[in-house]
């Protein structure tokens, strides 16, 4: 996604191609805090409910994803729709990613630092 979003902007919209960087930008803004936010909550339902109360959080962050991004492409016609909906589908894409990490170190006791690695290593090759 951020490497589309701003040639979205400047193909759908006609903006020049400052504006629609700096729009696009905004998807990766939200890491600086949206990240933190799915660990959290990931740690909350943890607390309260297990495992299942991690799975939820990040079953939900993710279906939320996936109900922004089909809005997101709804509202083509319209630039504020557009950007409000692109934020609120890379919170719940970040908050996400946080959640995933919370679920990480019970997947394997004894491979912990494996599937620690695989799992940094995943989100490095998808950002390539």
């Amino acid at each position: 996604m951020n490497n589309v979003v701003t040639p979205y902007f400047y193909d759908q919209f006609g903006l020049p191609l400052n504006i629609a960087g700096l729009l696009g930008s905004l998807f990766g803004l939200m890491n600086l805090f949206a990240r933190s936010v799915g660990g959290l909550l990931s740690d909350f339902f943890g607390k309260k409910f297990g495992m299942r109360g991690r799975l939820w959080v990040l079953w939900a962050t993710q279906t939320f994803e996936g109900v922004f991004c089909i809005l997101m492409g709804l509202a083509y016609k319209s630039l504020p729709a557009t950007v409000v909906l692109m934020v609120c589908f890379s919170m719940c894409v970040q908050s996400a990613e946080g959640a995933s990490y919370g679920v990480v170190p019970f997947v394997t006791k004894r491979g912990l630092g494996i599937a620690s690695g695989l799992v940094g290593a995943g989100g490095n090759t998808g950002s390539v």
